[in-house]
């Protein structure tokens, strides 16, 4: 501190001038000592700052701190240990919530799947049914970890977006398994065909055993088409089943989102947020 301060006369001389109604402090032989202003309206400026000049070479920075929101700091726990209200609040928030967690863990599996059987069956597409059906998959899972991503985020269009994401997937099985049945009854398979003739045997082959195996290979050979035929509408409705229940689930959650947001303290759900749970 100068010297010309410790011998001045005046306490406040060196002293800058300070905005009206703060206090001034000033130092002198007997001490520092403090002198009040008359109140006046507070300064607009959060920050004022006075430059040094030859007779005032001190520097002050006067801060007056901006008003807080009386409403959020009446929720919001500040710094400290958390009352018993607020550890029951997030408690019981927690518990509400496991409903949406399971959720949105059920559809990071089905997305996830989604996206790793797509992943394989492109390797052995071929034509160009199979890489627009694996296209389409990839795309049923990419939604479908979106719509985990909005949920997490406790947003209330995510439970709308996986139920329809569900009702998308069981259209894609659906038509691929009738374009498969259709195309097996009415349009020639050669491919098939010798499938056919190399697992029974051809006409001539089988022609030349005892007639109680032709009759049983003849049999094998007409239930042939039936059982594709079962088996691709097997598909279809186990599909149907399964997505439509877990459509149906997803759908139920929304009611449970809504009751979440509307019963829970927004400090909570914002720390919630805020740590990504």
């Amino acid at each position: 501190m100068p010297m010309s301060m410790l011998t001045s006369g005046d306490p406040l001389k060196g002293v800058s001038n300070l905005a009206p109604g703060r206090a001034r402090l000033g130092f002198g032989l007997a001490g520092p000592s403090f002198c009040a202003s008359p109140p006046a309206a507070p300064a607009t400026p959060i920050f004022e700052h006075t430059r040094p000049t030859a007779d005032n070479p001190v520097v002050t920075d006067a801060i007056t701190p901006p008003s807080p929101n009386e409403d959020t700091m009446a929720s919001v726990p500040t710094t400290g240990a958390l009352t018993p209200d607020q550890r029951a609040a997030i408690r019981k928030a927690r518990q509400r919530r496991r409903s949406l967690d399971r959720a949105a863990g059920l559809a990071a599996f089905n997305g996830w799947s989604l996206i790793l059987f797509a992943a394989a069956s492109i390797l052995l597409s071929r034509d160009p049914l199979s890489i627009a059906l694996t296209v389409l998959f990839a795309f049923v899972g990419i939604r479908e970890l979106y719509g985990r991503r909005l949920l997490k985020r406790l947003d209330p269009a995510a439970p709308k977006i996986l139920g329809f994401n569900q009702i998308l997937l069981a259209a894609i099985v659906l038509a691929y398994c009738l374009w498969s049945i259709i195309t097996f009854l009415y349009i020639p398979h050669p491919g098939l065909q010798q499938a056919l003739h190399k697992f029974v045997g051809s006409d001539a082959q089988i022609g030349q055993l005892p007639p109680e195996a032709q009759q049983l290979l003849s049999q094998t050979r007409q239930a042939v088409p039936y059982l594709i035929v079962g088996f691709y509408g097997l598909v279809a409705l186990t599909s149907l089943i399964t997505q439509g229940l877990m459509a149906l689930y997803y759908f139920t959650r929304a009611a449970h989102l809504r009751s979440y947001l509307d019963d829970t303290p927004d400090w909570v759900i914002q720390m919630q947020l805020a740590m990504g749970r």
